[in-house]
């Protein structure tokens, strides 16, 4: 900055003045930097594009070149790198609008292939991109699915099954009967599927209020068989005293006690079958 000294400097008019000047060298200096960033910002777009279309082209000339690709992994791919070819050239055309009184894009050499005019970028990049890329997977002689269809049928070369005249063959009739044929029975075996899953899923549901009303019944008899194991043992303890300690008890008495034994155990038995039923 030059600072020279001025007579009456210490006046406010003049103090006023480089004032000013001040804030005119520091607009300037704020301007430059804000071109700057504007002129990265669209060099940065620039460049991605360029680095997107280099991308898609080294594809493009593999596929053309008859090299094996998994085609529909590979048309993803391409479709994915044209749309972000146009969200860059989108960028650049937003720039290029708002600020375009600031750039310095016409000092661009035109001669420079490289540097093509943003305006331009969608028929150099866009257009002949798409263009290749649609007489590979579009273009009915490079169809990404090589299975019979309708259509097929329809475009076969050297057969009077144009789409105008809408005729069709008698064996394609016949394929296209055998066709529905088969989709009929399918479409019973698919319904009949669906019939039997909901007749499981019924008798499911049904098995499932069954155990849970079993399972109360089976606590039932598990408390019951537990008190009558309880009720046999000290039955058969009692027998076993008074046949063993007593002397005077008579043979038939003693087959008497033992029959009365067995008549509770079966009783007892009988009771548990019946809560089981």
């Amino acid at each position: 900055m030059d600072w020279k000294y001025t007579k009456g400097f210490n006046e406010i008019e003049d103090l006023l003045k480089r004032v000013k000047h001040i804030e005119l060298l520091c607009e300037s200096d704020v301007k430059i930097d804000e071109i700057s960033s504007i002129e990265q910002e669209y060099i940065k777009h620039k460049i991605k594009l360029f680095e997107l279309y280099n991308t898609t082209c080294k594809i493009l000339d593999r596929l053309e070149n008859g090299e094996s690709h998994p085609k529909l992994l590979t048309k993803i791919k391409l479709e994915d790198l044209i749309s972000q070819m146009k969200i860059e050239i989108r960028e650049l055309r937003k720039i290029c609008n708002k600020y375009s009184s600031s750039l310095h894009i016409n000092q661009i050499n035109k001669d420079d292939n490289k540097y093509i005019d943003v305006e331009n970028y969608e028929k150099e990049f866009i257009e002949i991109t798409k263009s290749r890329f649609n007489k590979l997977f579009v273009d009915s002689s490079s169809k990404i699915t090589h299975s019979t269809t309708l259509n097929d049928f329809l475009l076969k070369p050297g057969s009077l099954n144009k789409v105008e005249h809408r005729e069709i063959c008698d064996s394609d009739k016949t394929k296209i009967n055998e066709w529905s044929l088969e989709n009929r029975r399918i479409d019973e075996e698919i319904k009949e599927v669906g019939n039997m899953a909901l007749r499981i899923a019924d008798k499911a549901t049904q098995l499932g209020h069954e155990a849970k009303a079993q399972n109360i019944n089976i606590e039932e008899i598990k408390n019951t068989t537990e008190f009558a194991t309880t009720d046999i043992f000290n039955l058969n303890r009692k027998v076993q005293e008074v046949i063993g300690t007593n002397n005077n008890t008579t043979f038939c008495c003693r087959i008497t006690l033992v029959t009365l034994v067995f008549i509770s155990v079966s009783l007892i038995i009988v009771l548990v079958f019946k809560k089981l039923i």
